[in-house]
């Protein structure tokens, strides 16, 4: 007979590969603006992995170029579960993927243990693309199934401002997020 932690090692190497998307509930755009106490627009300009008790985390720094709720900090820090440390890698469903130097318009709420968090996984954040004149912003939702039938808040779809201008964004969420 095995050892009861290696037959749990065996089956989470079975399981784990069938996941391959986080699935949570649906957000209207007003919840996610109404949810989230800090709405950044801003670039990725670092990341660290550290380690808290037992797991790993990358903390994502954030040159700040507009606070649209919340405090206006030169740099944020945000937080994913998951990342390599000394040899060792954690994958977690459902964690937001970021990518150095990348721009970025992100829904934030802090956990109990201080660390600030992407409202509503991938549905809180948006990648800008394009050249300064014309910069359009895209959900990054593709890596979340999202269920509707649990849906919190009635609302608009993210779906519905997926590929508006930037300009024209913010501009959506601070009229928002002043209701």
């Amino acid at each position: 007979m095995l050892p009861l932690r290696f037959r749990q090692f065996l089956l989470l190497c079975l399981v784990i590969p069938l996941v391959r998307a986080a699935v949570v509930p649906r957000m209207a755009f007003e919840q996610l603006v109404s949810d989230s106490p800090r709405i950044v627009h801003g670039k990725v300009v670092a990341a660290d992995v550290a380690r808290s008790g037992q797991y790993l985390w990358t903390h994502y720094r954030i040159q700040v170029f507009d606070s649209l709720r919340g405090a206006l900090p030169s740099e944020i820090t945000v937080s994913e579960p998951g990342g390599t440390l000394d040899g060792v890698s954690m994958q977690v469903t459902g964690a937001v993927p970021f990518r150095l130097a990348e721009e970025v318009v992100l829904f934030l709420y802090q956990t109990p243990i201080g660390f600030w968090r992407i409202r509503g996984s991938a549905q809180g954040k948006f990648d800008v693309s394009g050249s300064a004149s014309g910069k359009r912003v895209r959900a990054a939702m593709r890596s979340i199934e999202t269920l509707p039938s649990v849906r919190a808040a009635t609302g608009r779809s993210i779906d519905s401002i997926d590929g508006s201008t930037l300009t024209d964004f913010l501009n959506e969420i601070r009229r928002e997020a002043l209701k």
